[in-house]
Order: C-alpha cells, then sequence, then structure tokens
C-alpha cells in the first residue's frame, strides 16, 4: 500500500497480469482496460494468453500453457489526511469456457489478420460505471480525464513512454515502470501492412508485454483540428498510442525496435467482436 498526495495518472492505466495454469504461475505480463459502447475490455498481448510466442514455441520453460489469469487492479481512496491510499485488488478470469467437449477461447481476435495481431480483448462483466462502483480504480485507457491527454497528430521522433513490469518489477506496491523510447517510424505507415509502427528502444524486457504506450508531445502542441496560432498548448501533452507486444528480431538478433500496435487495430477487434479461433486441449 503507498501512500501518496500526487502521481501521474497514467500509473493507473497499466496493471500487472499473472497467467497460471490452475495455481501455477507461468509468466508474468502487462494489461490495460479499455472502453467501447460503454463496456469494458482487457486489452493485452496475445502471445500472453497463448502461453506461445509468435513462432509457436512455448514461452514457459515448464511447457505448460495458461487457462486462467490473475489480475492486480489499482484502487484509490482518501485518506484523514486527504492523501491517496493506492491499494490493489486481485481478481482471476479464465481463458476458455469448456462447452460441447472443448474449450472456447474467452478472448476475440483481430478479424482481419488473426493472430499475425499480437493483441487481444477479453470483455469484462459490467460497464464502465459498474466497474467504478467496483471499486476499481484503474484508467479507462481510452478515456482518461486529464487536462494532460490532449489528441495531437503523431510524428517519428516523439518520446514514447511504455508502461509496465519488466522483469516482474514493479514501480512500488504494483504501479507500473515508465520506459522510454523514440518512435522510429512514420505513424501514418502500417508496416507489413499491418496496424503497427516501430518506436527505438533497447530497454524493453519481458514483462512488458501488454503495456500501453503514450506518446509525449513537448513544447506547444496543437490539438487535432486546432492547429492556428493561438490554440496551442504549452508544457507536456500524452496521447494513447498503442500497446507494445515485443521487440523486432532479424535473423534472431534484436533490432532495439519495440513493435506497437496501434489503437484501431483494438477498434477494429472490438468492431466484430470475432471469437478467437485458437485450439487448446487443456
Amino acid at each position: 500500500m503507498s501512500i501518496l498526495s500526487m502521481f501521474n495518472p497514467l500509473s493507473l492505466s497499466a496493471f500487472k497480469i499473472e497467467l497460471l495454469r490452475n495455481t501455477d504461475i507461468l509468466s508474468t505480463a502487462t494489461a490495460c482496460l479499455y472502453g467501447y459502447d460503454q463496456k469494458v475490455y482487457l486489452i493485452t498481448n496475445r502471445h500472453n494468453v497463448t502461453g506461445k510466442d509468435p513462432d509457436g514455441k512455448c514461452i514457459s520453460p515448464t511447457g505448460a500453457l495458461p487457462d486462467r489469469m490473475k489480475l492486480f487492479f489499482h484502487k484509490k481512496k482518501f485518506n484523514q489526511q486527504g492523501h491517496y491510499i493506492v491499494e490493489w485488488i486481485e481478481n482471476y478470469l479464465d481463458l476458455y469456457t469448456f462447452e460441447n467437449e472443448q474449450y472456447i477461447p474467452n478472448w476475440y481476435d483481430h478479424p482481419i489478420h488473426g493472430k499475425a495481431v499480437d493483441i487481444i480483448a477479453i470483455p469484462l462483466e459490467g460497464d464502465i460505471l459498474s466497474i467504478k462502483e467496483q471499486g476499481i480504480s484503474n484508467e479507462i485507457i481510452n478515456s482518461i480525464e486529464s487536462p494532460m491527454i490532449v489528441d495531437f497528430h503523431i510524428f517519428a521522433g516523439m518520446d514514447a513512454f511504455i508502461l509496465g513490469y519488466p522483469l516482474k518489477l514493479t514501480g512500488g506496491g504494483n504501479f507500473p515502470i515508465w520506459k522510454r523510447g523514440t518512435i522510429a517510424t512514420e505513424y501514418i505507415v502500417n508496416l507489413d501492412y499491418l496496424p503497427k509502427y516501430y518506436v527505438d528502444t533497447a530497454t524493453t524486457k519481458s514483462g512488458m508485454s501488454g503495456s500501453p504506450v503514450f506518446i509525449q508531445s513537448t513544447g506547444i502542441t496543437y490539438p487535432k483540428g486546432k492547429e492556428e496560432i493561438g490554440n496551442g498548448l504549452l508544457g507536456n501533452c500524452y496521447k494513447f498510442g498503442g500497446i507494445y507486444s515485443g521487440r523486432y528480431k532479424v535473423n534472431n538478433e534484436m533490432a532495439d525496435l519495440a513493435i506497437i500496435w496501434k489503437p484501431e487495430a483494438i477498434d477494429e477487434i472490438l468492431a466484430t467482436k470475432q471469437i478467437s479461433s485458437y485450439k487448446y486441449y487443456g
């Protein structure tokens, strides 16, 4: 438990997850919450829930695959001195539903690119309001109410912050750690004809898969549609820039380029809600 008088609200956007096989912890990763049509969805990487890397190899050295997930939600309240007390609520989420003698994934895949897009969405019970009424204080990643959040154009060369849990480390309690990089490709370009771009960073580690990414604009920021002189905002502004899913390799050599999936990929998943066809045999 941490007592804080002030902190960056974006630190409440990422939360730790553990991928479990029964009660055994197979891996640690990162997730965030996303709102769509008043419903709330857990967003993380596909390889986290399948337990397999993009090449189909098991992530856990035991060879076991996860069947559920442990969530560490943020919870905040005021103490008598007027400071926030931040605690963490532990919840569990099944990754599969057993029906007609088979395991049906509880997550949605991308409707066009399927497993080629390494993010998934899991629907949570209730709507945005009921989530808050349960005492969960996680920020809904695409509707954070803060003057720091501004809808601006993203360009190569801007700073990117990746919030997660490298090597299972935390920023105190279960707060995420902020890691910094630079946008390495033009955001408007879809690499490999997929909704992704690269961030130049050598600092990301295991445990950060599924981390939300925030783009920072410094100096004078002009919101979209308000590019005229006089509409600029001074100071640091942030915008949700997508989900991190690992670093790019060339012939098994790290290129120090982080793969970031754009927010539009999440919207495409939630617009169709296509249940994954991934096969799990228990």
